[in-house]
């Protein structure tokens, strides 16, 4: 570097330099999309968890009302003096079991039955011995066909 003359060492550092400026406008381009594509990807996200909020929002309205339906129809009844007392329970997939019951029956409902609790146990209860009755049931006939196989042989 001492040894080359100055006029060519300030040549080669125009260059140089014009290159590490392009280089770094570059850079700061690049760096520009780099922020836009992650900006466009945060408002993508929140507006999906804000479109399954809304969902979510929207499937509780329904159920609430619903529920008052069921609830005025129940009431409205026993009002007639077409039934004496009434319970409904529902176990919906998301959020806790929701019910329903008559002034003589409330005692009961909740301290006996204890449908928030033993509503999904027992809908649980019900899924695991269904799937174990459908699946002895296909082995079942699975062993009926190949016993009938085997009769058909002899």
């Amino acid at each position: 570097m001492f040894d080359t003359p100055l006029s060519d060492l300030v040549e080669t550092d125009g260059h140089e330099a014009e290159r590490l400026r392009i280089r770094i406008w570059n850079d700061i381009i690049r760096l520009k999309h780099l922020k836009e594509h992650h900006k466009c990807k945060m408002i993508q996200q929140s507006s999906a968890s804000l479109l399954d909020y809304s969902q979510e929002q929207s499937r509780r309205k329904k159920l609430a009302r619903n529920l008052e339906k069921i609830l005025n129809e129940m009431l409205e009844l026993v009002e007639e003096g077409l039934a004496q007392g009434f319970i409904y329970g529902i176990v919906p997939y998301k959020g806790k079991p929701v019910s329903g019951v008559s002034n003589n029956l409330r005692k009961w409902w909740k301290e006996t039955v204890r449908f928030d609790r033993n509503g999904p146990a027992a809908i649980s209860t019900y899924q695991r011995d269904s799937c174990t009755h459908v699946i002895k049931s296909m082995e079942s006939k699975r062993f009926d066909r190949g016993h009938q196989a085997l009769d058909a042989g002899h």
